[in-house]
């Protein structure tokens, strides 16, 4: 059986526990749940019914600027203009190109108070946008290589 789905992050980081790379991977499928096989272990789950917004339509296919950055350095970045923790993961940081060709700025403002870093990246055009900061660090926490940034004028 061939073709293309999404799978929850929970069920992968479980089957990637139950030994995903040791085994042959089996997907088997009926009305209402999906069972992954990985030797002797089963993981099922529901399947949710409904319309969802075509992927393709939210990610654009093409971007205006690229920035690589080192994502440790990103992370320490990210952690020095973090604000004092409120119990909240949300805060906005805003990236800008410097001046100079290989950094990005970062900041970020809480009340009166503004925090800056900067960050080593090799990037090919200006770079102006703003992120929720915990999120941004979440989703670069675990990488080791290099990370690419893309962006696009309309963001």
């Amino acid at each position: 059986m061939e073709g293309f789905g999404f799978a929850p992050v929970e069920a992968i980081k479980k089957a990637r526990k139950a030994g995903w790379n040791v085994e042959p991977l089996y997907i088997a499928k009926d009305e209402h749940s999906s069972t992954i096989q990985i030797g002797n272990v089963f993981l099922t789950g529901r399947i949710i019914e409904g319309e969802f917004p075509a992927y393709e339509q939210v990610i654009p296919d093409k971007f205006e600027s690229t920035a690589i950055v080192d994502p440790k350095e990103l992370k320490a970045a990210i952690e020095t203009i973090k604000p004092p923790s409120n119990g909240k993961s949300k805060f906005a940081v805003s990236i800008h190109s410097t001046y100079l060709s290989n950094q990005l700025k970062m900041t970020t403002t809480q009340g009166d108070i503004e925090a800056e870093s900067t960050v080593e990246a090799d990037r090919d055009g200006t770079i102006d946008a703003c992120y929720n900061g915990g999120y941004l660090f979440d989703s670069v926490k675990n990488f080791q290589e290099p990370v690419p940034l893309h962006y696009i004028d309309d963001c």
